[in-house]
């Protein structure tokens, strides 16, 4: 078992990453903030609860899941990248 930190990110943080994203022209998936989490959902519905392991380095609890959010270097979020370890 590892130990992976639990970042508290700001809800102002958590308000610029959230929005509509488009995986691969096919999917649109939404970020969306709640209870100071950063929390994903398909186009089916299923929500995926992130944990934060920096600001802009998030994973799932559980889960061989993360995330990496992508911004320009004026701060302007771009993307974000999904991977599955």
């Amino acid at each position: 078992m590892f130990y992976q930190p639990n970042v508290h990110l700001e809800p102002a943080i958590l308000d610029v990453y959230s929005g509509k994203y488009t995986i691969n022209s096919m999917y649109t998936v939404s970020l969306v903030q709640e209870q100071g989490k950063l929390i994903l959902v398909a186009p089916d519905n299923s929500r995926i609860t992130f944990n934060a392991e920096s600001e802009v380095d998030l994973y799932v609890s559980g889960q061989f899941l993360k995330a990496h959010i992508e911004k320009k270097l004026d701060g302007e979020v771009t993307g974000f990248t999904l991977r599955q370890l």
